[in-house]
């Protein structure tokens, strides 16, 4: 029975949360579609008309529900006017679908975005690709808006050198799931509460993630409360570079930045960046790895992988639940093979504090997971153990056991270089205490008990 309930839950994390997007991705099977031939269009004012006119007359069925579905062929459609789909209050509706937008921003020095959606009611759009943005998408009103990417579809690219932003955030509880976002000042910009940027939990990542990256930041968060974006795929922000700061990943202004702090990393060697601590057991097994954080709350650490020498999270690895303490019982992810007698490998991460509310910017660090210089071992000396004779002539065991863990400060660090190999080989042969140390002092142990056991052996036989 519990292996039915497992196996219950497991296909409810991979089919139905994924089935979830699709539901909406194929909201518009059997409904009116509006095709646009771009190559046909006399110009971009023809392309706005065109496109204008559905957003403008939002027609809902009996269900509540409206849906407007463009398919545009030979696209993009060159768009030099700002959209907009805007809903006074007051609208009596459930929720409007606009899928299959596919446009050309050939605007220049505007401030103004390519697409606005305000509405009292809920507004999703599925699939949206823009290219050439100086500003993409805002989204306002209180509809708690959607914008979804499927199958790595939905696309905002902004002009070159733009300022801008992909999308800009002043709708409360709005979602932004599966989207590509890349080139624009900002890729998404947040000034609203209660915003979903990414999938919400662990399991549907890969489905849900959004890919922001090539931004002069990734997300900044402006202002406002209980945004969430633990889990999004984030690298190279700014555009172009190898070595992007974790403020450019994810950016927070103040106060908001000191009222929701954010976690550190508490190095193990800070020279070398390692911070995983680990414990092997006498078969040199590892037995249990950590790391160590300061917290400004308890909650889930998020820990990412960094790509190159980023400070920023580009693929998620695994989460630990931590308290006040700051420990985090870290386990490697299935999909990272690591030798069950090495602590870590050559992997660079970051990580972010997600509560029960809200989520924290990264790490100012990056840290490597691995920990050469703190692993740890109990040692026990070898059995059976000696015994010696008591004053009635009784056999009295004589315990020379000892749990103390051994550590070698003195191990030398051995340079694997600091680039992002992700390879299983690279820096892990030489992670664990070398076991020569531990050999050693044990035999120094026995040998010395021996010796004092033959001493106080000889001295009672000399007595009598």
């Amino acid at each position: 029975m519990l292996l039915k309930i497992t196996f219950f839950f497991i296909l409810l994390s991979n089919v139905f949360l994924p089935s979830v997007l699709a539901q909406n991705a194929d909201s518009c099977v059997g409904a009116p579609q509006v095709t646009i031939d771009a190559s046909q269009l006399s110009g971009p004012g023809d392309a706005v008309r065109s496109i204008q006119a559905p957003l403008s007359r939002v027609v809902f069925d009996s269900n509540g529900v409206a849906k407007i579905c463009f398919t545009i062929v030979n696209g993009p459609a060159p768009i030099n006017a700002p959209l907009r789909l805007a809903l006074p209050s007051g609208t009596l509706g459930l929720e409007i679908f606009v899928s299959g937008l596919y446009l050309s921003d050939t605007r220049t020095s505007t401030s103004t975005p390519l697409l606005t959606i305000d509405s009292p009611i809920k507004v999703t759009l599925l699939n949206p690709k823009i290219t050439g943005a100086t500003h993409g998408i805002v989204l306002r009103g209180t509809g708690q808006h959607e914008v979804i990417g499927t199958n790595n579809v939905g696309d905002i690219a902004c002009a070159a050198n733009s300022a801008g932003n992909g999308m800009l955030i002043q709708s409360p509880g709005a979602k932004i799931k599966g989207m590509n976002v890349h080139g624009c000042g900002e890729g998404i910009r947040i000034t609203a509460n209660d915003a979903l940027i990414g999938a919400a939990f662990a399991d549907s990542y890969d489905v849900e993630k959004n890919t922001i990256h090539g931004n002069g930041v990734g997300i900044h968060v402006v202002s406002g409360e209980r945004n969430k974006f633990a889990w999004n795929s984030i690298y190279k922000n700014p555009g172009g570079s190898v070595d992007g700061r974790s403020d450019d990943g994810i950016l927070m202004d103040e106060p908001l930045l000191s009222s929701l702090g954010r976690p550190e990393i508490l190095f193990v060697n800070q020279q070398t960046e390692e911070a995983l601590r680990c414990q092997k057991d006498q078969a040199g097994q590892i037995i249990s790895r950590t790391l160590q954080f300061q917290v400004p709350a308890v909650g889930e650490i998020i820990i990412l992988q960094a790509e190159d020498r980023d400070r920023q999270g580009k693929t998620y690895l695994t989460k630990c639940t931590v308290d006040q303490s700051g420990v985090c019982q870290f386990q490697w992810p299935a999909t990272v093979q690591v030798d069950p007698t090495v602590c870590g490998i050559n992997i660079f991460a970051v990580a972010l504090l997600q509560t029960a509310d809200h989520s924290t910017v990264y790490t100012s660090s990056r840290f490597l997971l691995d920990g050469r210089r703190a692993t740890v071992q109990t040692v026990a000396l070898p059995t059976p153990v000696p015994t010696a004779s008591g004053a009635d002539g009784s056999q009295q065991s004589t315990d020379l056991t000892t749990s103390a863990p051994t550590l070698d400060p003195g191990m030398q660090f051995r340079d694997t270089g600091a680039g992002g190999t992700t390879g299983v080989s690279a820096g892990c042969s030489n992670s664990l205490l070398p076991r020569r140390t531990i050999e050693f002092t044990s035999s120094i142990f026995f040998l010395a008990s021996i010796g004092i056991l033959f001493l106080i052996r000889k001295e009672k036989i000399v007595r009598r």
